[in-house]
C-alpha cells in the first residue's frame, strides 16, 4: 500500500513505498515524489454526501416515480394539462451522472462498446475527456454498485429499440 507524508502544504512529497525482498526490518522507503508531480498538481479530495444531502436524493427520486405515475393515471384526453414527467432515460442519465460524477459531455459521447457491466468499468476515451490537448488520456471509471444500476436499467431500456447507446435520444 502507497501511503501520503505530508508536509505542511497540501502536496505530497513524499510516498511510503513498501519495498520487497528485503531482509531488514526496513520494509518500506521514503520516496521523494516531488519532481513527479507537476507544479500545478492540487492535492485528491473527498467528500461523502450528509444525510441531508441523501435525503434530498431520495425525495427526488421518489418526487421522478410519483410524477410517471401521476401521469400515466391522467385520462388520455386530460394528458396535455398534465405535467409530463422526465423521459426514463434522461432520469437514468442523471442517475448515472451523479453516481459517477462524469461530465455530462462525457455520458452524451458514451458508447455501450467502453461499458463494462461484467468488470463494473466505463472506459471514458481522451477524446471525450476534458483537459489540455496532448496531456489528455483515457479515464477508467470503477462503477459502484449504485451507478451499475442505472447503466444497467438503460442498457434494458435501450436494447430492444437499438444496440446504440441511446445518447442523442436521452435528453
Amino acid at each position: 500500500m502507497y501511503q501520503e507524508q505530508k508536509k505542511s502544504d497540501s502536496k505530497p512529497s513524499y510516498w511510503i513505498l513498501p519495498v520487497a525482498n528485503r531482509t531488514d526490518d526496513h520494509q518500506a522507503e521514503l520516496v521523494d515524489i516531488t519532481p513527479l508531480i507537476p507544479a500545478d498538481y492540487e492535492a485528491e479530495r473527498s467528500r461523502i454526501l450528509s444525510p441531508a444531502e441523501l435525503l434530498e436524493l431520495l425525495e427526488l427520486h421518489n418526487r421522478f416515480q410519483q410524477m410517471t405515475l401521476d401521469y400515466s393515471a391522467l385520462p388520455a384526453g386530460q394528458k396535455y394539462e398534465g405535467i409530463r414527467p422526465l423521459k426514463k432515460e434522461t432520469q437514468l442519465a442523471l442517475w448515472i451522472s451523479l453516481g459517477t460524477l462524469c461530465r455530462i459531455g462525457e455520458l452524451l459521447q458514451a458508447e455501450w462498446k467502453n461499458v463494462d457491466l461484467d468488470q463494473q468499468t466505463w472506459l471514458l476515451p481522451s477524446e471525450n475527456v476534458k483537459g489540455t490537448r496532448g496531456k489528455k488520456q483515457d479515464h477508467h471509471v470503477f462503477l459502484s454498485p449504485f451507478a451499475l444500476h442505472f447503466f444497467q436499467e438503460l442498457k434494458i431500456s435501450w436494447e430492444t429499440l437499438s444496440g446504440d447507446f441511446p445518447t442523442s435520444r436521452m435528453m
